[in-house]
């Protein structure tokens, strides 16, 4: 039983990073981390009728180099770090209340909005200490990004599941027909050992790349596991609705298992074939004790005799 489970987590593995493939194409293509960040910044600048982050800081020349918008990229960037925020909000307040020279007076400045409101209470809490005031507006940063992390992993799981369904459709990649054909004791052995190798490569799941990818898949015979139209097309399975809603429910399951991503399954399956390994091993010394004591009860035999 190990083996199937093994075997059937190797398998939700590999379509996992297949599904992580396509959401690093997306993610480059559609800019979601740029994205993110964009609107978690627009939220932070968002001060009663008028937004700073549209206003002042999407116009400043660090955040502009750090968007690429001098070698002609159009997205924003899609990571920032705290020190450059403070330098940019700097920037962002001087500009705003049109050069005044004092960080208190370009905070009263601002019309009354919720941006205001923390900014005198970060400036209030470091007593007019301008190192301070920039290391709680850095902490404030950390802490807004924290949330959009959330916010974003939350998105991104959302879309996965949509990849997911959409590879488990295309490819006919349907859990419960594999979890079927795993009963062939002598395919879950070889689909196992093929995951215990993959262990054993200590190879990290980052590093599984799109050609490691098509060499672990040119491993597995995919007609046997029933993934695939091809049983459908060749007349072997019908397109009836009971076949088609079975399916269906695999699909759904195989969506739902790739939406855990490739980490979760990479560690599972390091864990459980560590564990069927020391359970061999184990196994072995029993067999080897109970070598022994034979041995030695026919020693005694021969002894007595």
């Amino acid at each position: 039983m190990l083996n199937i489970v093994i075997s059937l987590i190797f398998v939700f593995l590999l379509y996992s990073l297949f599904a992580t493939i396509i959401m690093e194409v997306l993610s480059a293509v559609f800019a979601l981390r740029a994205n993110n960040l964009k609107k978690a910044l627009r939220n932070m600048l968002d001060n009663g009728d008028q937004n700073y982050f549209d206003a002042f800081l999407e116009q400043d020349s660090l955040y502009k180099q750090l968007a690429g918008r001098f070698t002609g990229k159009k997205t924003p960037p899609s990571y920032l770090n705290p020190k450059n925020f403070s330098l940019m909000m700097l920037n962002v307040l001087e500009r705003s209340s049109n050069g005044l020279p004092l960080v208190e007076d370009q905070i009263e400045s601002l019309p009354n909005g919720s941006m205001k409101d923390v900014l005198k209470m970060y400036y209030k809490d470091a007593e007019s200490n301008i190192d301070v005031f920039k290391f709680n507006m850095e902490s404030w940063f950390d802490n807004v990004m924290d949330r959009a992390s959330g916010w974003y992993k939350r998105k991104i799981r959302v879309i996965l599941i949509l990849v997911g369904f959409l590879i488990a459709t295309v490819f006919n990649v349907d859990t419960l027909e594999i979890f079927g054909r795993l009963q062939d004791q002598a395919l879950a052995n070889q689909l196992s050992e093929l995951a215990g190798d993959l262990v054993a490569s200590e190879a990290t799941v980052e590093a599984i790349g799109l050609e490691a990818l098509q060499a672990e898949f040119g491993k597995i015979n995919l007609n046997e596991l029933s993934i695939g139209w091809s049983e459908y097309t060749s007349g072997v399975k019908s397109f009836s609705s009971t076949n088609i809603l079975m399916s269906f429910l695999g699909w759904i399951i195989t969506a739902l298992a790739i939406s855990l991503g490739a980490p979760f399954w990479f560690d599972l399956l390091n864990k459980l074939v560590k564990f069927r390994g020391t359970g061999n091993t184990k196994d072995i010394i029993v067999v080897q004790n109970d070598n022994r004591r034979s041995d030695q009860q026919h020693a005694v035999k021969v002894i007595e005799g």
